[in-house]
């Protein structure tokens, strides 16, 4: 049988004369209501019960007994007994710690989830949810699940919520009560990342110190962190808030807030760093390019900013008739582009940057334009060059052919004259090569155009010729075209 459903249950007693009486009882407990009787006389007074049932999961496994008896003659009771088995979607009921209703835990506590089910047939899958979402052992959280059992070994305000479970069998799935978890915990920052203000000495700013708590009744304490040491500014106060003034360069630095509850101090305070406010510096190692008829570039580095935000500027003046121009600004960067300006003209520049305190004070550079008759000279210059420059590529093409086809030559004539060659021909060459030698001149006598090789003598490469001079000293004295390079161990 299935609970939930309606069932019609029929008991039937015969031959009794008067008719039986016939009643319903479930578990020892009478059936009072739900039923109805019918006698037919003439089929041997038989007597019909009819009972309507609706079997519900604690029905499972208990007797369904139908009795009957004469009321004229006592003690003649008969009856018959069904064991029901009944068949239920899974009920569930959950628990925390013992208790089926929401706690209040205190951070880093331990926490132990109860689902108790019972089921006919028995359940084959068992679901745990937080915050209506379903959920697995999460080790790094600290969540551990063994199918009815759920554990948090460390309370954390983020374990807060919501929570139940559910199992299915063949029948359906169930749901569990909803326990509500309240996780007591210290003061936390709202805010992970410390908050910057930039201010001068005579301002006052106003800290808020926001963090989370429960419970929400939370103290506060202020201090000061700097190369000097640590102030107490407030101490342990209800005002979250604190209004604050440098007043002199100590007064910079961090100032830290931590929070208390009824749990426990803060354990990472929040984090306020002080920032003192000056105009900036100018911008540094500006450099001109792309001059052009009509324009020109300039980049330069930033200088510091002054702790706030800074925006640069360019005022371009005639530097004749001393009007402004141009006035460009920049938040990016010092970089500028300037055209349609006039050519061969000079004009003053004035680079600077600023912000909410000031501005910085300016860096001058005088940027003159290229005149056209500049334009055409250097186009023609590059024309020239690379013509020459191909002249000469050619010119050292046709040196090295012709250096090539010269050694072949001799080469083939070489040989040829080794061929011919004989022992008496060579005899008779030596007798003639000694013989020559004989009737030379002196081998110390030397010819008119002969450079002699002297240890004092040094060697320089000018125009492509070498020139050979007694001393270093006496270089100024020949007119060369250009300054001589010295080669000392040059071998001739």
């Amino acid at each position: 049988m299935l609970a939930g459903e309606r069932y019609y249950m029929e008991c039937q007693a015969k031959g009794s004369r008067p008719p039986a009486i016939t009643r319903w009882w479930l578990a020892g407990n009478k059936i009072t209501s739900g039923f109805s009787e019918e006698v037919d006389e003439e089929n041997g007074n038989l007597t019909t019960n009819t009972l309507q049932f609706v079997p519900v999961p604690e029905d499972d496994g208990k007797p369904l007994t139908c009795k009957a008896a004469n009321p004229a003659i006592p003690k003649t009771t008969i009856e018959t007994t069904l064991n029901l088995h009944i068949h239920f979607i899974p009920v569930l009921n959950l628990t925390v710690n013992g208790s089926a209703k929401g706690m209040d835990i205190t951070e880093d506590s331990y926490v132990h989830l109860e689902c108790s089910i019972s089921a006919n047939p028995a359940v084959y899958d068992i679901t745990w949810y937080f915050r209506k979402h379903p959920v697995r052992t999460i080790e790094p959280l600290g969540i551990l699940i063994t199918n009815q059992t759920l554990v948090i070994e460390r309370a954390k305000k983020e374990h807060s919520g919501s929570y139940h479970c559910s199992a299915e069998n063949f029948v359906n799935r169930g749901t569990s009560n909803t326990v509500n978890l309240t996780i007591k915990y210290t003061p936390k920052c709202k805010r992970r990342d410390p908050q910057k203000f930039v201010i001068s000495e005579t301002e006052t700013i106003n800290i808020s110190c926001d963090v989370e708590a429960d419970p929400h009744d939370v103290s506060f304490l202020w201090s000061l962190e700097n190369s000097e040491g640590v102030i107490i500014l407030q101490n342990w106060s209800s005002l979250h808030t604190l209004n604050y003034s440098p007043i002199t360069d100590s007064g910079y630095g961090v100032i830290f807030c931590w929070g208390q509850n009824s749990v426990g101090i803060q354990e990472s305070p929040c984090q306020f760093q002080l920032l003192a406010a000056n105009i900036p510096d100018a911008p540094h190692s500006c450099v001109l390019s792309n001059l052009t008829l009509h324009s020109f570039s300039i980049e330069c580095e930033p200088g510091f900013n002054g702790s706030l935000p800074q925006v640069f500027h360019l005022e371009v003046y005639s530097s004749t008739k001393e009007d402004l121009k141009y006035n460009v600004t920049d938040a990016k960067g010092p970089t500028f582009k300037i055209d349609g300006l006039s050519p061969g003209t000079s004009y003053v520049l004035l680079i600077y940057s600023s912000n909410l305190k000031g501005s910085s004070h300016s860096v001058a550079l005088v940027a003159t334009t290229l005149h056209p008759a500049e334009r055409r000279t250097a186009q023609e210059t590059q024309i020239f060059v690379n013509l020459l420059l191909r002249i000469l590529i050619g010119v050292v093409v046709i040196f090295f052919s012709t250096l090539s086809v010269i050694g072949l030559i001799i080469i083939v004539r070489k040989l040829r004259d080794t061929d011919g060659f004989s022992e008496e021909n060579a005899g008779n060459s030596n007798e003639a090569v000694k013989k020559d030698i004989e009737e030379s001149p002196d081998a110390n006598e030397k010819g008119p155009d002969i450079i002699p090789q002297s240890a004092d003598s040094e060697v320089f490469f000018m125009s492509g010729k070498l020139v050979e001079t007694p001393n270093i000293a006496d270089i100024e004295t020949i007119p060369l075209p250009f300054e001589p390079r010295k080669y000392k161990h040059t071998v001739l």
